[in-house]
């Protein structure tokens, strides 16, 4: 109930994730090889959520969403 009286009765959103950018794919395999540590990884990630949700707040999003980035692909996701 407390995020119903928050947001209006129809709130623009999005669907909650976005789509894995070259360099996200890029800094994934990284960490994989072992070029970049977890710490850093985790910091690019970061940056990266930072960023979507500064945009959300720039087009005016109601609910805003964090973009799921530390996910694998939805194929590897769901294939694991």
């Amino acid at each position: 109930e407390v995020f119903a009286a928050c947001v209006p009765l129809l709130p623009p959103t999005s669907i909650g994730c976005f789509p894995q950018t070259k360099e996200i794919r890029a800094e994934r395999a990284k960490l994989r090889k072992g070029e970049v540590t977890k710490e850093a990884y985790d910091e690019f990630i970061k940056a990266q959520i930072d960023a979507v949700i500064k945009k959300q707040e720039e087009i005016g999003l109601d609910v805003l969403v964090h973009g799921e980035f530390e996910r694998h692909d939805t194929v590897a996701y769901f294939g694991q």
